[in-house]
């Protein structure tokens, strides 16, 4: 079985990541694709799958999620220094497509970053092929906010390149 196709959507605290996120994996698994979600976190101590939390959003999708902090994984298991291809690969290798939040330093993966004003990642990381709620630098792919179908088209399109 071949490694799942991976998606990321990065930006700054609060720009509207898992907002957005959350609802291009529901529209993914409304069309019928088998979608997991890896959520990556700087915090300690936090609560994982509560309501109010970036994975308790993701939960209420309906896609299986895993919580990587700086210590551990959700599933309870000691968080080894692995890639957001690797934690695909070994959790989710049924899986058609894999979106992740954060892992803006992750090498080979399409990005898409969401943007609400203020500075953009573009240029400060690489792999960004698009951008959400901003307006395209350097020749990626430009969606408003509320673009969930164009987003999960072009998703769609990256997972054969």
């Amino acid at each position: 079985m071949s490694s799942p196709a991976i998606v990321t959507f990065i930006g700054w605290h609060d720009s509207g990541k898992t907002t957005l996120a959350s609802r291009v994996v529901a529209e993914m698994l409304r069309r019928g694709r088998r979608v997991a979600v890896v959520k990556s976190t700087k915090e300690l101590g936090i609560t994982f799958d509560s309501a109010d939390t970036d994975s308790g959003i993701f939960r209420a999708t309906g896609a299986p999620v895993l919580l990587a902090t700086p210590e551990e994984i959700f599933l309870q298991q000691p968080m080894a220094k692995l890639t957001l291809r690797q934690l695909a690969s070994r959790y989710f290798n049924d899986m058609e497509l894999v979106v992740g939040e954060g892992f803006k330093e992750e090498r080979d993966v399409v990005k898409i970053e969401v943007c609400r004003g203020g500075a953009r990642l573009a240029g400060k990381v690489t792999g960004v092929a698009a951008v959400v709620g901003a307006v395209s630098l350097c020749g990626e792919r430009a969606f408003s906010l509320e673009d969930v179908v164009g987003i999960a088209d072009f998703i769609e399109e990256q997972k054969g390149r």
